[in-house]
């Protein structure tokens, strides 16, 4: 027997019967029995953008025991829009394989080398079939993992560990590729170029440009009104018409700088277990969707850019890069790996691919800090209505940094100032 929480969300309605007991199996072993199970739709407005997330309790026997286990799912949101599909079955492909497939090869491999396994949780069941994808995962907070509030930027003890985890993250990419062969990530399709696929078409090409244009347009008309950054606006007038151009140039990878990275690590993709005086002992980081191959300054950019304020960013940039280089160059010296570049080369090539970091906080950090009512509900948007869509975005983005106060306009103006003194607006 089974009941199901009836919920209002239709994308739900992709999980069934089969697809639990299937996840239930490779959690428990065979000789499991699901009895029920419950969906709770629990994400806020603003968690969520690119597909809906939510938890599915277990009523299940094992041994004659009955027992109870939570699971993440991940489902295809059905939200009606044909362009944006293939887009989506892209990110499933990637997390899903990521989870089911390479974490757990490249933990073998981490075991193999004495160092513990990657901070991330284990993957239970993966359909892609189109339109109705799913993705069984892992509840962490069975294991007393929470969020930090979005809002509040981090400060350097979650800042560290982040950094140790993303350095091993990458070093254990590099691994796999050594160990079991560098062609095991192209074999799942999780290395396709997904950006110049939409670059490519004509109808993706257009809505992409206009969203890249209209980011950049919202942080123009605010800064018109701020006295000191008529350099700031004018740069950002020359760079409008070729910023998605100039972003897709900046996620290519060298030889030197190429590994797996998150591709999507900010405040809301990150989990952290606490002390009982609240301080932060453990990072775990979710949600995979966006891996790709390229350059690791990229998640080091995308991560200090979106979740801290500019102080801390600032003040502990040297501690934060030394913490990633020692987890990435003692993770690869463990596996016999030379480190492919040194902790000298990647300040440097921070510094190369820093606009990336003052895009990310262009395109993101709004994201960060909406409150409930700057959120737009993505569930009601067509592509027929993407024009109106970017309208109010715009209007509510204006509003956000005109209020008194504003960390949306001081994130912005901080992430400015650093790209000036750095000279990356000249």
């Amino acid at each position: 027997s089974k009941s199901v929480k009836v919920t209002k969300k239709e994308a739900l309605n992709i999980i069934t019967n089969e697809n639990v007991s299937a996840a239930l199996t490779k959690d428990k072993g065979n000789d499991v029995k699901l009895l029920s199970y419950e969906v709770e739709d629990f994400t806020k407005p603003g968690d969520n953008y690119a597909g809906v997330v939510t938890r599915v309790y277990v009523t299940y026997t094992h041994g004659g025991t009955t027992d109870k286990v939570s699971y993440i799912v991940k489902v295809n949101p059905k939200r009606n829009m044909p362009s944006y599909e293939t887009f989506l079955h892209q990110r499933f492909l990637r997390e899903g394989h990521y989870f089911t497939v390479f974490l757990p090869e490249m933990n073998q491999l981490l075991e193999k080398f004495n160092h513990p396994a990657l901070r991330l949780s284990k993957g239970y069941f993966l359909s892609l079939e189109s339109c109705n994808e799913i993705l069984f995962l892992e509840d962490l907070r069975l294991k007393g993992f929470k969020m930090r509030n979005r809002k509040i930027g981090f400060d350097k003890a979650h800042g560290l560990l982040v950094m140790n985890e993303l350095g091993r993250l990458h070093a254990a990419s590099l691994l796999k590729e050594k160990y079991i062969g560098a062609d095991s990530f192209e074999k799942y399709g999780v290395l396709n170029d997904y950006v110049k696929e939409l670059m490519d078409d004509p109808k993706q090409s257009v809505t992409i440009k206009a969203w890249f244009s209209g980011q950049l347009d919202t942080a123009i008309k605010m800064l018109e009104k701020v006295p000191g950054y008529s350099a700031v606006v004018a740069w950002l007038r020359d760079l409008q018409p070729r910023c998605l151009e100039v972003y897709y140039d900046l996620l290519q990878p060298t030889d030197k700088f190429r590994v797996i990275i998150h591709g999507d690590c900010w405040s809301n993709n990150i989990m952290f277990r606490y002390d009982e005086e609240n301080n932060p002992v453990e990072a775990m980081l979710v949600d995979l969707q966006m891996i790709k191959q390229t350059s690791p300054a990229l998640d080091l950019h995308y991560f200090l850019y979106s979740s801290f304020n500019g102080f801390e960013r600032v003040k502990y940039f040297d501690k934060f890069l030394s913490a990633y280089y020692n987890a990435f160059s003692n993770t690869l010296k463990a596996g016999e790996i030379d480190p492919p570049f040194t902790l000298k080369e990647l300040h440097e090539e921070f510094q190369r691919t820093q606009l990336f970091g003052c895009l990310t906080c262009l395109f993101l950090v709004p994201v960060v800090l909406a409150d409930e009512k700057d959120i737009i509900d993505v569930e009601k948007v067509s592509e027929e209505k993407l024009h109106i869509y970017r309208k109010e975005r715009q209007a509510t983005l204006l509003d956000m940094a005109s209020r008194e106060g504003s960390l949306l306009k001081a994130r912005f103006l901080e992430t400015f100032d650093e790209m000036l003194e750095h000279g990356i607006i000249s």
